[in-house]
């Protein structure tokens, strides 16, 4: 199992996201936000802030040499399901930017509410790491933060 690094100094005091600038985002996630969003874009802040979690993924960068490679051109938009923390979604972005593509926008697709494995078969002390007071789960929220803190935010929209 791979993982992705980058989060282990990110291991800070939490902040709020919500007094930031607007992300400067490529033509299509753009048109995303507006279109999906009504120009509201989900990473402008509002969100609880989350610890930094891992950012796992299974995603290698010579994977994405390949569908870099095949991909139609100009390679504008790039649809990920099963987005978790946001660790695939965050080394695509990375990745196209240091192969000099530029308008990449990462659309990250997930429920946001966990699975069998991260919930349920855990141990409580584990699973309340997931969830509120109320029940709710916190993934959207981590996933949000790991995004914000990741320096890619404007490629990515959950």
């Amino acid at each position: 199992m791979a993982r992705w690094r980058g989060f282990g100094a990110l291991a800070c005091a939490c902040a709020a996201f919500a007094d930031a600038a607007p992300l400067e985002r490529p033509p299509v996630g753009r048109t995303l936000v507006e279109s999906l969003f009504l120009g509201a874009d989900p990473l402008g802040g509002g969100h609880r802030e989350e610890e930094p979690h891992g950012g796992m993924t299974h995603l290698f960068a010579r994977d994405l040499d390949m569908v870099f490679q095949f991909a139609p051109k100009p390679l504008n938009f790039y649809l990920e399901l099963g987005s978790y923390e946001g660790g695939s979604a965050i080394l695509t972005a990375r990745h196209a930017a240091e192969r000099g593509i530029r308008d990449l926008t990462v659309v990250a697709v997930d429920t946001f509410i966990g699975d069998l494995w991260v919930l349920w078969e855990v141990e409580p002390g584990e699973r309340r790491r997931h969830m509120r007071a109320d029940g709710s789960v916190t993934l959207l929220d981590r996933f949000k933060t790991n995004v914000l803190r990741s320096g890619v935010a404007g490629a990515i929209l959950p």
